[in-house]
């Protein structure tokens, strides 16, 4: 990481008055005809493991897949009336590209939006199917952010910010008013931080109106800016990694969102990438929810720290921001095998034994017997440090959890086999 000691946390007296209550309630007037209301719903098997009630806000319903499309309408709507006849101009990951290319559809304006080379397909394809131009730059959002500053210098146009900006925050804040409508009761709210915008703005509504609720960000282990910054009182830049939570891979918070943070936010969480995919395969599972990474980031948090959410919910509800469904479907797939791996669903094994009729059988029997499901296997007689007589078998298989592979294992040392897990 590089601490920026030369960039603090923007003034609180400059940072209120651009992003404060009225301006949220603003906001929510504005951009009500393009945003209806997204639906809340209860999660009854979150809620069963954490021994508290569990809400999904699902953001992942907004006509572009996530809650950017707030924070990118409010802001549009209100860019001065000399710069409507110019090009708009973004950087975005893929979700704050879709909100601006779909608002700017909308108003008759050309967009034009700088993505990281990385960005999923499923992000690209739908942005430009709402007419925007794509130009893909750099490996991450900050590069990405930084070639579209340097061609607002060239040409001009509308740049809009996919978090710092206050009508930007302000918009997403809206999420907040909402909650405080349907769940008023709620103890916690967690909420997915990339640049900080989106929990600066839910903080800044929800603290103003109900102190009493926790505000807890989570951000992936690759990209923690935000985690560090309010650490350190200062921004620090997290190196660039990588990680399946896309829409949250931000490199460096604001001066203005870490402003934010440090009045809003009570606490930051980190999850890993295996932390996120486990959680994208429970939302699928069991409570029918398709989110992308940077969305299910919430639900991976209560399964990680369980003990620490009840500890802040006081036994109140917690609300977990399903921030996004923008998810590539060819990895879909892949994100579900790392799930069921990190969550003891899926094991892989490799034995070496006597190349004669009948052990492979006999082994096969032995897993059987362990209620264990065969997903595939794979029979090296010619690689590998082989004697002549022995033959290198790997098998995947399909379990219900750690403690059947525990049994897997004690049956595997009854049979006295060379192994590995």
């Amino acid at each position: 990481m590089t601490i920026l000691p030369d960039v603090p946390a923007q003034n609180w007296e400059i940072t209120k008055k651009e992003v404060n209550l009225q301006q949220i309630q603003n906001a929510r007037v504005r951009i009500g005809p393009f945003v209806p209301q997204t639906p809340v719903s209860r999660s009854l098997y979150n809620g069963d493991r954490l021994g508290l009630e569990v809400f999904f806000k699902l953001e992942n319903f907004n006509i572009t897949g996530s809650f950017k499309i707030r924070g990118a309408g409010n802001a549009l709507l209100l860019a001065p009336s000399e710069t409507v006849g110019l090009e708009v101009i973004a950087a975005s990951a893929g979700n704050h590209a879709q909100g601006v290319a779909y608002i700017s559809k909308l108003l008759g304006r050309k967009a034009r939006i700088f993505m990281p080379e990385r960005t999923p397909l499923v992000k690209v394809s739908a942005t430009r199917a709402h007419g925007a131009e794509i130009i893909l730059t750099g490996v991450s959002y900050d590069d990405a952010y930084q070639s579209a500053l340097q061609y607002h210098e060239k040409n001009g146009g509308t740049l809009i910010n996919a978090f710092s900006d206050p009508a930007v925050i302000n918009g997403q804040g809206t999420v907040g008013l909402e909650l405080l409508e349907q769940i008023p009761q709620m103890g916690v709210v967690l909420v997915p931080v990339g640049g900080g915008g989106l929990i600066g703005g839910i903080g800044c509504a929800i603290k103003t109106l109900r102190p009493d609720i926790k505000i807890v960000g989570v951000q992936t282990r690759s990209f923690p800016n935000m985690a560090e910054s309010l650490a350190a009182g200062k921004i620090v830049g997290s190196t660039a990694g990588l990680t399946i939570a896309d829409g949250i891979a931000v490199k460096r918070a604001s001066a203005r969102t870490l402003s934010l943070a440090q009045h809003y936010v009570d606490e930051i969480l980190l999850v890993s990438d295996d932390d996120i995919a486990a959680a994208i395969m429970n939302l699928m599972e069991k409570d029918h929810v398709l989110a992308e990474g940077a969305g299910a980031a919430g639900v991976a948090a209560l399964q990680v720290y369980r003990d620490r959410i009840l500890q802040l919910a006081g036994g109140k509800p917690v609300c977990c921001v399903i921030s996004g469904g923008n998810i590539d479907v060819t990895l879909v797939g892949r994100i579900a095998n790392r799930g069921l791996i990190a969550t003891g669903r899926m094991m892989r094994l490799s034995a070496r034994m006597p190349d004669r009729p009948g052990q492979l059988a006999e082994l096969l029997k032995a897993l059987g017997s362990t209620g264990a499901n065969l997903i595939d296997l794979r029979h090296n007689r010619n690689f590998g440090a082989l004697y002549y007589s022995d033959v290198d078998v790997e098998i995947d298989l399909e379990t219900s959890d750690f403690d059947h592979q525990a049994k897997i294992k004690s049956v595997l040392d009854n049979m006295k086999l060379q192994y590995t897990i």
